[in-house]
């Protein structure tokens, strides 16, 4: 499955914007190379500084590698951006019990992308149980509910307004006294800049840690593809807050600049764990930097 749907406007082909890495490779001269290739990376929602960080880089590269036409530079272009990525992931074994509380705000796709790694995980011989810790809002409960049923994966859960701190002890509790390998915490969606309720996800990182001699925490962002830039600022605070260990980018089907990732990348070091596109429960995917980059670049 490609990084952008062939049913949609491509970085390469982005008729909006007016960029065009193919016409970069075809009609561009070597000498407005580098200008032309800033003008594409700003095109796709780069960022200023991550796209004169990479340009610095490809600068260097095309002077040690003694680059002298375009398609050369192109593909040092492609190497540089997929090697931007930190360490992959590191994928949950069975009998070395994780829990991941799953971060974001309202509208990134939290819940149903809890479905997606429930699924991934489970098709691949882990079990998995689900803590619903979004206890603000009833519908977030009842939908987990029905994913877990649909999936035949158990839900811990409690009444609405419910501290979310408790529901994450006992999602925690029952998964270690089930032998469970991976629990997965669905949390309420919060701005960023509400700072009682980083408050009240700074105490669910807490609860987790009580049981960190038995299970490992990691914190999961769930970050919208759609809305660009935006997406460096939620970074920023959730992981000054309380840490972010991976990314999964949603409505990946939906991207038309796919550079908001760079300049994470750049801005935090940050890993990208997974990319989920689609409404299907399989309709996710382990992120490749690789990949990412030959759908940035390729026409």
């Amino acid at each position: 499955m490609p990084f952008f749907s062939k049913n949609r406007n491509r970085p390469s082909e982005d008729k909006s914007t007016g960029f065009s890495w193919k016409k970069l490779f075809f009609r561009a001269s070597f000498e407005s190379f580098m200008d032309e290739a800033g003008q594409n990376l700003l095109a796709a929602d780069a960022g200023p500084e991550a796209a004169a960080a990479i340009l610095e880089q490809l600068k260097f590269r095309i002077k040690e590698q003694k680059l002298r036409d375009v398609p050369a530079a192109l593909l040092g272009l492609q190497n540089i951006i997929a090697g931007m990525f930190p360490g992959e992931l590191a994928v949950p074994v069975k009998g070395h019990p994780e829990v991941w509380i799953v971060l974001g705000v309202n509208g990134a796709g939290k819940t149903s992308s809890i479905a997606k790694l429930g699924n991934f995980f489970q098709s691949r011989g882990l079990s998995v149980i689900f803590g619903a810790a979004d206890t603000f809002r009833a519908a977030a409960t009842e939908q987990l509910a029905i994913w877990g049923e649909r999936l035949n994966i158990p839900v811990i859960k409690q009444q609405e307004g419910a501290d979310p701190a408790s529901v994450v002890f006992d999602s925690v509790q029952s998964a270690l006294a089930r032998n469970i390998d991976l629990t997965i915490i669905d949390t309420a969606g919060r701005l960023q800049n509400k700072d009682h309720l980083m408050q009240q996800l700074e105490k669910i990182c807490r609860i987790s840690d009580r049981f960190s001699d038995r299970m490992t925490r990691r914190n999961l962002l769930v970050l919208d593809a759609t809305i660009g830039q935006n997406n460096i600022e939620q970074a920023k605070i959730f992981r000054e807050r309380v840490g972010v260990h991976g990314i999964l980018l949603t409505k990946t089907d939906t991207l038309a600049r796919g550079g908001t990732l760079l300049s994470i990348s750049q801005a935090f070091n940050l890993p990208v764990w997974f990319t989920a596109c689609g409404e299907k429960t399989g309709d996710l995917k382990i992120f490749s930097g690789r990949e990412y980059a030959e759908s940035l670049i390729s026409g």
